[in-house]
């Protein structure tokens, strides 16, 4: 019974866990997202440049 008890405890904090990691992951993505089309850019306008 004890086992049970802690697993009903923590199941309605296991959604919240797995929320701020996607948050955390997808602003992540974005960030290096934008960190490649601004370095593709600036390889274009280099080029563009020659």
């Amino acid at each position: 019974m004890p086992e049970n008890r802690m697993k009903s405890r923590l199941l309605p904090f296991q959604p919240h866990k797995k929320q701020p990691l996607r948050s955390i992951s997808t602003a992540v993505f974005l960030r290096f997202k934008d960190f490649t089309v601004f370095c593709a850019e600036v390889i274009v306008k280099i080029m563009g440049i020659r």
